[in-house]
C-alpha cells in the first residue's frame, strides 16, 4: 500500500465526506514498479481454455473487441451480456456476421459490468482456470478518457503475443490478476471514494485501512 499526500484544495466542495476520504484531495503516486513482460516467444497450450466475460452496452465497441478474440476463438468460451433484449438480439445478429460462437445473457446493467460479470462467475468461474473480464468502455461524459477504453484493450486483447502473454503471467504460482498499467487521465484519481466506511468495517478487525493509503485496483474493472 502506497501512502498518498493530501493537499489543500484552493476551491473546496462543500461535502467534507468525500472532501475527506475521496480523491479530490489526494495527490496519487504513480504506480509502483512496472513488471516488463516479453511479447513474443511465449507460446501457450493450445489445450487452455479461457472464460471471456464481455458486457456490451456500447454495441460499436462491443463489435471491435469480437474481431480481435475472433483469431483466438479455439482458446475463449466467450459469454456476453448485456441490458436489453433488444441489444441482445443486434449481438445474436453481429455474431453471426463475425461467424462466432457466443453465449448471450441478459442482466441488469447493476454497477454497470460488475454484476452482470458476477452472474457469469457464479455460474462458470469453477468450470475456467483462466477468467477475461472485458466491457465496452467509454466515458462520454469526459473527452479526456476518449482513449481510455482502448488503452485498457491494447494492453489486454491487443494482439495474440500480449494474449499469449497475459496467460503466460497468470499460470505463475505467485501471480492471480493481470491487469493494464492506469491511462494518464485517471492515474491520480484512485481512492476509496464513498466506499471507504463500510470498506473499513468489512475489513475490521483484521485490517486497519487509513483513508490517506491508495488503493491499487484495476481502474476500469478490467
Amino acid at each position: 500500500i502506497f501512502e498518498s499526500k493530501l493537499v489543500m484544495d484552493p476551491n473546496p466542495i462543500k461535502d467534507d465526506y468525500f472532501y475527506q476520504n475521496g480523491a479530490l484531495r489526494a495527490t496519487n503516486p504513480e504506480s509502483p514498479e512496472l513488471l516488463h513482460i516479453p511479447l513474443s516467444g511465449i507460446k501457450q497450450n493450445c489445450d487452455i481454455k479461457v472464460l471471456v466475460i464481455i458486457h456490451c452496452f456500447y454495441l460499436d465497441v462491443a463489435e471491435d473487441i469480437l474481431i480481435r478474440l475472433k483469431k483466438r476463438e479455439n482458446n475463449f468460451k466467450i459469454i456476453l451480456t448485456t441490458n436489453t433484449d433488444a441489444k441482445k438480439n443486434e449481438l445474436i445478429n453481429l455474431a453471426d456476421k463475425l461467424a462466432i460462437i457466443v453465449d448471450i445473457r441478459v442482466y441488469r446493467n447493476r454497477g454497470r459490468d460488475v454484476e452482470p460479470m458476477l452472474k457469469v462467475l457464479l455460474e462458470f468461474g469453477n468450470t475456467y482456470e483462466y477468467v477475461l473480464h472485458l466491457h465496452t468502455k467509454k466515458s462520454p461524459h469526459n473527452t479526456a478518457h476518449d482513449s481510455w477504453g482502448e488503452h485498457l484493450f491494447q494492453g489486454l486483447i491487443g494482439s495474440e503475443d500480449i494474449i499469449d502473454s497475459n496467460i503466460y503471467l497468470l499460470s505463475q504460482d505467485n501471480v492471480g490478476v493481470v491487469y493494464q498499467e492506469h491511462h494518464e487521465s485517471v492515474i491520480g484519481l484512485r481512492n476509496w471514494g464513498y466506499n471507504f466506511d463500510k470498506l473499513k468495517a468489512l475489513l475490521a478487525p483484521r485490517i486497519d485501512i487509513s483513508s490517506n493509503n491508495l488503493l491499487e485496483f484495476p481502474t476500469g474493472t478490467m
